[in-house]
């Protein structure tokens, strides 16, 4: 699955068969959840948390566990 897949299904419950078939005006604002403000694409740790976290918390234990995976294996090796 694409990062814009895991995005759309997250946040644009969009019914459509094809992404060719989705609106522009929607895939721009798909686009926009990915990225920040000065229009660079966030980083993959970024993203997790970006897709899996909403103001009520983790959408699952595991989704924050694989967060803290992620952002340790990185802070260890690779920074």
């Amino acid at each position: 699955m694409t990062e814009l897949g895991i995005i759309c299904r997250t946040y644009a419950p969009i019914r459509v068969a094809q992404w060719k078939k989705v609106e522009q005006k929607d895939k721009e604002q798909i686009y926009n959840l990915i990225r920040e403000d000065d229009g660079e694409s966030v980083g993959p740790i970024e993203f997790w948390k970006k897709t899996h976290y909403t103001a009520k918390g983790w959408k699952t234990p595991m989704a924050q566990q694989l967060y803290v995976s992620f952002f340790l294996f990185y802070f260890y090796f690779i920074n």
